[in-house]
Parts: C-alpha cells; sequence; structure tokens
C-alpha cells in the first residue's frame, strides 16, 4: 500500500494537483493527497470545493466558480473535489463527473475523493452537507470556511484585501 500511495502521490504532483485544467478524466485522489495539496506552498490562494453531481446546489455553483477563476486566474487557484464516490462506484462516479465537465466546462482542477467519509469530514471540518468549500491562503493558512455555495462577492473582497497583504 505505502507504494501505491507513492504513486498516487508522485501522479499528483505530476498533474500539478489533482488534474489538469480541461482533463476529461480527474483522477481519483485520497485525503493525504488533499492535504498536501492544501499545504503546498503556492504563489496564490486555494479554493478547496466539495461538490458531487447528484447536488443540484453544487452544479448551480459551477457557473459561479466558472466566473471567479476567469475573473481572478492569476489571485486564485479552485480545486475542485467530486464526492461522487459516497454513493457511487468509482468508475461510474468517473464517469459521472467527466459528464458534467463536459456539459459545463471549468477553467479550474478537479478530482475525486476515493478515501472514507469520517477521515475527510475530521481532516476538512466538513458539516456534512455540500456544496462546502475552504480558502487557504498561499502559505497553506485556512482563512475562511463556507457552507453552502461559495458567495461571489465577498470572496472577490477577501481576494481585493489579499492582493494589498497576506489573507
Amino acid at each position: 500500500m505505502p507504494r501505491l500511495g507513492a504513486m498516487l502521490l508522485a501522479t499528483l504532483v505530476g498533474l500539478g494537483a489533482c488534474g489538469g485544467n480541461g482533463d476529461p478524466t480527474p483522477p481519483a485522489v485520497g485525503l493525504e493527497q488533499l492535504q498536501e495539496r492544501t499545504r503546498a506552498p503556492r504563489d496564490r490562494p486555494l479554493l478547496l470545493v466539495f461538490w458531487a453531481t447528484w447536488c443540484d446546489p453544487c452544479v448551480a455553483e459551477i457557473p459561479d466558480l466558472v466566473t471567479l477563476q476567469t475573473r481572478h486566474q492569476d489571485g486564485l487557484e479552485i480545486l475542485s473535489v467530486s464526492l461522487d464516490v459516497f454513493l457511487h462506484p468509482i468508475e461510474q462516479s468517473r464517469a459521472l463527473v467527466q459528464a458534467q465537465l463536459e456539459r459545463t466546462p471549468t477553467p479550474y482542477e478537479h478530482c475525486i475523493y476515493v478515501g472514507t467519509q469520517d477521515a475527510l469530514f475530521a481532516a476538512f471540518e466538513l458539516p456534512g452537507g455540500i456544496p462546502y468549500a475552504l480558502l487557504f491562503d498561499a502559505g497553506g493558512k485556512l482563512v475562511r470556511h463556507f457552507n453552502g455555495r461559495v458567495p461571489v462577492e465577498e470572496l472577490e473582497q477577501l481576494l481585493a484585501v489579499s492582493s494589498h497583504r497576506s489573507l
């Protein structure tokens, strides 16, 4: 198992995260890969978004996230984490996520979480409902939780402040 974990991490790092922009098949990742991604140094804040194809508010939020990423391509990194495996096997989850991304192309990264629900909820303080997002500054410090859809105006205000100082 450690070798598999190392291979997954190498793949994750090689992709630059969870799946390149426009990658038709988001990779499956575990808790360690997500935690590493949030702690990794980067040049801009990271918005980690938890969602699923079966969650109507999550799907409705995608255009807002596209707008945010388009407006702030140099000032915000978005990583979308599908939780479809909580209801479907991984291959079906991949097909569902891929189909959604084909319907609504996005300029940000995607992956599919494949670990346990309890571990994920504990590690990222998920309240149990999605959509749910976490904003990390460029140094990996957790700045804000967003329970429900990300409020675009509020996030843009935070990003404007961060352009003058660290979040």
